[in-house]
């Protein structure tokens, strides 16, 4: 591992960043996929992360019905409601990581764990926010979701 980290600091700046950037994106991606294999199993098991789910996709496809409408007032209404939500994991994600900090003087695990639970928010409030594919028929698939948030 040094001798990687040595390999790297020779290059110049823009090659680092280069270097940082991609391996950021890497996570990002690889971390969001896997938060969303997680929040599928779980979901099978917890109503309360399922009703998240779905009320999140049922927010997105009202957005994506009043943008084809040319409802742009609703639209943005939406796209500020699913920021506002993401804006609530973020700030659980920081206490996370600032609880850890505080503690970590105590036990090193708290701050390991402080990490971990940051991190899970933060990727949990991506998840609001990221993109969707769009259905070909968007009524039915609100209509599916309603059934399945009446069924919980």
């Amino acid at each position: 591992m040094d001798e990687l980290i040595k390999s790297i600091t020779g290059y110049s700046g823009i090659i680092q960043g280069v270097i940082g950037s991609a391996i950021f994106a890497i996570i990002v991606f690889f971390g969001q996929k896997l938060l969303n294999k997680i929040m599928d199993i779980l979901s099978k098991y917890s109503k309360d992360i399922k009703r998240k789910k779905l009320t999140g996709l049922r927010r997105k496809y009202h957005g994506i019905k009043a943008r084809n409408n040319n409802e742009f007032v609703k639209s943005n209404s939406v796209q500020i409601s699913l920021i506002y939500s993401s804006m609530r994991d973020i700030i659980k994600g920081l206490l996370w990581i600032l609880l850890g900090l505080l503690f970590a003087n105590t036990l090193f695990i708290f701050e390991t764990i402080g990490y971990i639970g940051g991190i899970y928010y933060m990727f949990s409030a991506l998840s609001i926010v990221q993109g969707i594919e769009i259905p070909q028929n968007i009524d039915e698939e609100i209509k599916r979701i309603n059934k399945e948030l009446n069924k919980l």
